[in-house]
């Protein structure tokens, strides 16, 4: 019985956003949005066979999409609450359903209309650059998203941002600001905006892990303990390829450089089983004091370089396996990662191996694209 509600409600879903994408590429008026319009599933599969839409497509489609999606839709799609925008339903809260559809959601049925190019009009430069990748393994499909900004620049009040965010469901986001060349300071100001930034992209459930390096500690350290609503959890983080010659030193002192590692838990009602998975093994743990083991770093081969074996970043490359592996403690299959910072490449190539989007926000994406 369950599984015939979940199949209801994501039936209606994809009806209802198929409808709501075609009204936008006809350019409808809003009194247009009405019984008159509207199309059932057999007559869409009728009228876009031609573009290679079929069942099994439709179905496949559909079974992808996230049970929290599809919980809120409207049981039928016209009647009077379409006209007076009550019960969930109308053109208004539609087009709020619309701003937060997955990409190969939204990808699917632009191209079952034969609308791609305004799907590409429509999200520009940003999704413009995203790249589906699917995977023989597991029949999933991820999607890697790079843009060049810089991290400061998502809390601007930018709505393709925001949009982007929403739909690739970003549960994590990582800020690096120790691999910006730069390494610009974050002020108490700048974390307040972050704060607003992911309760707006990601809702209440969203994890934050910070990078920083050891002179930037008690800034960063005073930002995030100045919050009641967080759960905050301190680490650290040593590279394998760190020159040995790096140091922290204070006056007479000199300690082997080590990076400060922060997890910011934000989470509904405290509750933490929100935001946090469910190890499999009861007796594993969470390492919140990584030390990085030997690995394959990214060369200019692994971004199509051909004959370049450099690393590409240097000696601030993080692991990308462990880092994953830390991710996993905060996200499921299926959610986004975001990158706030230098966004290395074998880190990306392995969320997305297990599964997950990564919008990956970076000065440059050269390396990436």
């Amino acid at each position: 019985m369950a599984d015939l509600v979940k199949y209801t409600r994501r039936e209606r879903y994809m009806v209802r956003m198929f409808n709501y994408i075609l009204f936008k590429a006809e350019v409808r008026s809003k009194e247009e949005w009405s019984a008159d319009f509207f199309i059932v599933y057999t007559t869409i599969l009728e009228r876009y066979s031609k573009n290679g839409l079929t069942d099994e497509k439709w179905t496949e489609e559909r079974d992808r999409i996230p049970d929290d999606k599809a919980r809120k839709v409207p049981r039928r799609l016209g009647g009077p609450d379409e006209i007076n925008g009550e019960n969930g339903a109308g053109p208004e809260v539609t087009q709020g359903m619309y701003k937060e559809t997955l990409f190969h959601l939204q990808c699917f049925i632009y191209e079952g209309i034969d609308c791609l190019d305004d799907l590409r009009a429509e999200v520009n430069r940003i999704s413009f650059s995203a790249c589906h990748i699917f995977w023989e393994v597991g029949k999933r499909i991820t999607t890697i998203l790079p843009f060049e900004i810089e991290p400061k620049g998502v809390l601007t009040d930018n709505e393709e941002v925001v949009g982007t965010a929403r739909g690739m469901k970003i549960r994590a986001t990582i800020l690096d600001m120790s691999t910006s060349p730069k390494c610009v300071r974050w002020d108490d100001d700048a974390f307040c905006k972050l704060y607003a930034f992911l309760m707006t992209c990601c809702g209440e459930n969203w994890a934050l892990i910070i990078f920083a390096p050891m002179k930037h500690k008690k800034q960063v350290m005073q930002s995030v303990y100045n919050r009641d609503d967080v759960e905050v959890l301190t680490g650290s983080w040593y590279r394998h390829y760190t020159p040995s010659t790096t140091l922290n030193k204070y006056d007479n002192i000199a300690v082997r450089y080590t990076g400060m590692m922060v997890i910011v838990l934000h989470a509904e009602n405290d509750n933490l089983d929100n935001i946090t998975v469910e190890l499999k093994l009861r007796a594993e743990l969470t390492n919140l004091n990584v030390e990085e083991g030997e690995f394959v770093r990214c060369s200019g081969e692994c971004i199509g370089v051909e004959g370049d074996t450099d690393a590409v970043y240097s000696w601030t490359e993080r692991e990308p396996a462990r880092l994953r592996k830390l991710c996993n403690s905060f996200i499921r299959e299926d959610d986004g990662v975001m990158l706030l910072g230098r966004a290395h490449a074998g880190l990306i190539w392995e969320l997305a191996h297990a599964g997950h989007h990564v919008f990956a926000c970076d000065g440059t994406t050269k390396e990436l694209t």
